[in-house]
């Protein structure tokens, strides 16, 4: 056997030399091989950028896209994003979705999330100082230097700050966003009914059928019968059907994920919360018991000389039929889980002292559980039948004429039974939340979370439009853009 260890020691050494060059002399800005150990990655965090992995996968960037979970993604990134041609350029939008790079962007007051968004931009500009993006979606704001807004007299200034809403739509949204898709002129003109079921009526069961009545008795004929027939029994009542059970009410809508990157002063509302569970429905009442019909009336006896018998009894009454049972109640409906809330993840890097955040990770309530139909009520017996009255010719030695005897009354049927209501849903699990400040060399330090809800223009906007929809999807709608009281200056431009 021939050695090759000396041309395995040749391959080595290359092997090495080649290595100590690259080394020395690396590209200016190399894609990088970062991991989530390199960038310090906490499940949790690892999590919250998971979406982001799947937006910007396959994008073909100059960049691993795990960098930008690092908080001095500006620094190690900066060399990098300098010379990207796409961060020079300025573009106007009115709707976001996807991956978004430019220098300047320019959006709406009112911004609309079309779908999960990761938006990197030198300078983020608004037509308005207090800005709201909002949407159903995942949102992740990487802006390297300012935060703008454009004045009525076309001039740029600090923004005061934002709301940011990545919130579930919730079933309720979904309904009037389609009620005003057919033609409503907005959301304000169809709310009553918005708590109730909206896509499907459990049915009550349908009564049971009323008994016939009983066919009356023929009188008595002279020289044939002269005894009155007996009146026919009535019918029974049919018994009731049972109602349909309710549906169970429609699952939350979960939060979506939220990063910011904030270097700037100003107030910032930030909501990524469950929505809640749908209330079951109600479930449908057991239909009555029909009543049951009234017994048919004896024949009366008739008047024959003697010589033909005499006087005739009069027929038996018939007897009444019986009344059919109510059937039960079905099932309320169980109500629907509350949505889980997404997260929120904010970087504080510069006026840490000037900077307010709220950050809403709630998850949603449980919808209510859906009342028990109630039980049909019994169907009454039938009255009974009265006896036919005999004949009047009673002088003859044979006549023994009597009047007939009354039916009975048929018995009443029995009341259907009521079940149990639905299961109230589980509240939504709370969301993950992380906010963190990077100043002068106090390294990173959690923000508590606000006790209560601000009491700001903001809030009143959001609370008008969730008293209704249930969330603030529709923000972007028109109507109420042109209600926003700040709203002064229009996104020229925007597509």
């Amino acid at each position: 056997m021939k050695r090759r260890y000396p041309v395995t020691f040749v391959v080595l050494a290359l092997c090495g030399f080649l290595t100590i060059a690259l080394d020395a002399n690396p590209p200016s800005w190399p894609r990088s091989k970062s991991t989530d150990a390199q960038v310090h990655m906490t499940p949790a965090r690892a999590r919250a950028f998971d979406r982001l992995r799947a937006i910007l996968s396959g994008r073909n960037l100059p960049f691993d896209p795990i960098q930008l979970a690092s908080p001095n993604w500006p620094q190690a990134l900066g060399p990098i994003l300098d010379v990207m041609p796409e961060l020079q350029t300025t573009v106007r939008r009115k709707s976001l979705d996807g991956l978004v790079i430019a220098g300047d962007l320019y959006l709406p007051a009112v911004t609309h999330l079309l779908g999960d968004t990761v938006i990197v931009a030198r300078r983020l500009i608004f037509a308005d100082s207090r800005p709201v993006i909002t949407g159903p979606h995942a949102l992740y704001l990487f802006i390297r230097e300012s935060r703008l807004f454009e004045t009525p007299q076309h001039t740029l200034a600090s923004i005061q700050g934002m709301l940011v809403d990545v919130g579930g739509v919730g079933y309720r949204a979904r309904e009037v966003s389609r009620d005003i898709e057919l033609g409503a002129s907005g959301p304000f003109d169809n709310v009553d009914g918005l708590d109730g079921p909206l896509v499907h009526f459990a049915q009550d069961g349908q009564d049971g059928a009323d008994g016939a009545a009983g066919t009356p008795g023929g009188n008595g004929v002279c020289g044939v019968d002269n005894n009155g027939a007996p009146g026919g029994s009535g019918g029974d009542g049919g018994n009731g059907q049972p109602g349909e059970s309710g549906f169970p009410g429609q699952e939350g809508d979960s939060g979506l994920e939220l990063y910011d990157f904030l270097m700037w002063p100003g107030t910032y509302y930030y909501y990524a919360e469950g929505t809640a569970g749908g209330d079951g429905e109600n479930g449908g009442k057991g239909g009555k018991g029909g009543n049951g019909g009234a017994g048919g009336a004896g024949g009366n006896g008739a008047d024959c000389t003697c010589a033909q018998g005499g006087c005739g009894s009069g027929g038996r009454g018939g007897n009444g039929g019986n009344g059919g049972s109510g059937a039960d109640g079905s099932w309320g409906g169980n109500g629907g889980n509350g949505g889980p809330g997404g997260s929120v993840l904010v970087e504080i890097v510069s006026h840490c002292d000037d900077i307010t955040v709220y950050a809403y990770t709630d998850g949603g309530a449980g919808g209510k559980g859906g009342k028990a139909g109630s039980g049909g009520a019994a169907g009454t017996g039938g009255g009974y039948g009265y006896g036919g009255f005999a004949g009047t010719n009673d002088n003859c030695p044979t006549s023994q004429c009597q009047n007939g005897q009354n039916g009975t009354t048929g018995a009443g049927g029995t009341k259907g039974q009521t079940y149990f209501s639905g299961a109230d849903g589980n509240s939504g699990s709370t969301g993950f939340q992380e906010i963190n400040r990077y100043c002068e060399s106090r390294g990173p330090e959690p923000l508590a979370a606000r006790p209560i809800r601000p009491q700001s223009p903001f809030w009143a906007l959001l609370q008008r439009v969730r008293g209704v929809l249930g969330h603030g999807t529709l923000l972007s709608a028109p109507w109420l853009t042109a209600a926003l009281p700040t709203s002064r200056v229009a996104c020229s431009g925007c597509r």
